[in-house]
């Protein structure tokens, strides 16, 4: 993740979850197992999620590509936590109960979950 640029517009995102620990005290996230670029991954649904998010640890394990944004995301969380962002995979490949799709992720700092797929996947994805 780079800092905050001047003169970068920015825009606000929300997630809920940041580590394994907050997933357990939710009823609006469910885990899952499924892959990212032919791996083993551990999904998170948010549907509170504005956005899907990948950890940082998990792009530098699959080696994936990264692509800078045009605009500094600033990512809350339930916690108050606030995120600056700049970075993410585009139309990373990624198989969730057996369908194929690819995904933007968006980078963010996350403990014990590979990716969290929030609202948008659902409009955004594109079937293989």
């Amino acid at each position: 993740m780079s800092a905050l640029r001047p003169n970068r517009p920015t825009t606000e995102r929300r997630v809920f979850a940041l580590s394994g620990v907050e997933t357990s005290t939710s009823s609006d996230l469910v885990k899952g197992k499924g892959k990212a670029a032919c791996e083993n991954v551990l999904f998170l649904f948010d549907s509170g999620a504005t956005h899907s998010f990948i950890s940082i640890d998990c792009v530098r394990r699959l080696g994936l590509t990264v692509s800078t944004l045009h605009v500094d995301l600033f990512v809350s969380t339930l916690t108050s936590i606030s995120v600056v962002m700049s970075e993410m995979c585009v139309r990373c490949p990624i198989e969730v109960f057996g369908r194929r799709f690819r995904v933007n992720l968006l980078f963010l700092p996350m403990v014990d979950i590979d990716i969290i797929l929030g609202m948008d996947w659902l409009s955004t994805i594109t079937s293989l």
